[in-house]
């Protein structure tokens, strides 16, 4: 289905969810990144994300609901529930919408999925961590949570082969790098894991 109002705050909505932000993680993304990414609710960059997306003003947060739920409604995007558990802001979890562009939801989950799998490999022969100028060494992982994390990798390899999906073959690369990392019996040097680029 065709928008029937293509407006420039639609437009500045689509295209926030579609190019994402450093900031914002990996998609699907609440109303607050999006209204983070455009501006809406961060004083310092606004001007700067009014420009970048042509609006001549921020996008009220109530405006926002209403054009997210008329692209769901044409078919443009789609969201997902989630638990959101604010309890250190003061307030009961909740279940909230996350939205993404409609067609790469099994795309997103898959990304997501291997984002945390390379937030396990990253740390799998130890590291130093340093948190507001104190550094601690995290030890390196058993035996037990190493061949664990290999069962991971091997699934997620055999679910993202480009023989058997099309599109996924950035995901099988990177996580074939980790999981070559993972099975050395030492830390590698100039071993860089890193997430591809987002398909979108």
């Amino acid at each position: 289905m065709a928008i029937q109002r293509n407006t420039k705050q639609r437009a500045a909505v689509l295209q926030a969810i579609e190019e994402g932000h450093p900031d914002c993680g990996h998609p699907p993304y609440d109303i607050g990144a999006i209204a983070y990414m455009l501006g809406t609710e961060d004083s310092i960059g606004t001007a700067g994300a009014l420009g970048y997306y042509q609006l001549s003003k921020p996008i009220p947060l109530c405006s926002l609901h209403r054009i997210l739920n008329d692209l769901h409604r044409e078919g443009l995007i789609t969201f997902e529930m989630k638990m959101v558990d604010a309890s250190a802001a003061g307030r009961l979890p909740r279940r909230q919408r996350h939205w993404q562009i409609a067609g790469l939801e099994v795309y997103n989950g898959l990304f997501n999925e291997l984002a945390g799998l390379m937030r396990r490999a990253r740390v799998v022969h130890g590291c130093t961590n340093s948190f507001f100028g104190k550094t601690w060494d995290e030890p390196a992982k058993s035996e037990a949570e190493r061949r664990l994390l290999t069962d991971a990798l091997k699934s997620f390899l055999q679910r993202t082969h480009p023989d058997k999906v099309d599109g996924c073959a950035d995901l099988f690369s990177s996580a074939k790098t980790a999981l070559d990392y993972v099975r050395t019996r030492k830390k590698v040097e100039g071993v860089v894991l890193e997430l591809p680029a987002r398909a979108g």
